[in-house]
């Protein structure tokens, strides 16, 4: 029996990953899901939605903003922390008063 294997694009380190299905995504980067029954295909779906682009930086600005989003957006988050924004927003909430005060 194949084994089954959800492929993704990681715009981060430029290549192919492959993920085993219900399982968290091993890598935390910026990468897309590609619908694909077989290594072939996901790369065919690849070239067509982004050409030969391998890194985030060979995209054009608008193609990064909706690669970032999704790779934000993707569901479950392969990390327990905050996004980036949400950081910087409960960053600005915390008090300006020594400990102890």
């Amino acid at each position: 029996m194949k084994t089954l294997v959800v492929y993704a694009w990681c715009f981060s380190h430029g290549t192919l990953h492959r993920f085993k299905p219900r399982e968290t995504p091993w890598c935390t980067a910026t990468w897309v899901h590609l619908d694909a029954y077989s290594e072939d295909t996901a790369l065919a779906i690849k070239q067509r939605a982004w050409g030969n682009a391998r890194f985030l930086h060979e995209l054009s600005p608008d193609q990064q903003v909706a690669i970032i989003g999704l790779a934000e957006g993707r569901e479950p988050r392969v990390d327990a922390g905050p996004t980036v924004r949400e950081a910087a927003a409960n960053d600005r909430r915390w008090p300006l008063e020594k400990a102890g005060e």
